[in-house]
């Protein structure tokens, strides 16, 4: 995953937990060995429960969980914080 996206930085990874191929909890971890996580805000968006192993795994990983169907306002809301935040 670290390969694909490449070495730049990000405001904002949207990732979703429970996908066929490759799970987001699994990318997350990738990722943060290789340093892409630093300053950017991680949702982790799944149709788990927030109980479940892979979504407290990316939780523990920094990432803000959303359960499926995404609240759009909320998730508006919350990257439109993170960013004024960062940007202050």
């Amino acid at each position: 995953a670290a390969a694909r996206i490449g070495g730049g930085s990000y405001s904002v990874i949207i990732a979703d937990i429970g996908l066929p191929d490759m799970n987001a909890d699994v990318v997350l971890e990738e990722l943060n060995l290789h340093g892409v996580l630093a300053g950017t805000l991680v949702v982790a968006c799944s149709g788990h429960e927030a109980s479940h192993p892979a979504v407290q795994r990316a939780v523990g990983l920094g990432a803000v969980f959303f359960p499926k169907p995404i609240d759009t306002l909320a998730l508006i809301a919350r990257i439109r914080e993170f960013l004024r935040v960062r940007d202050a």
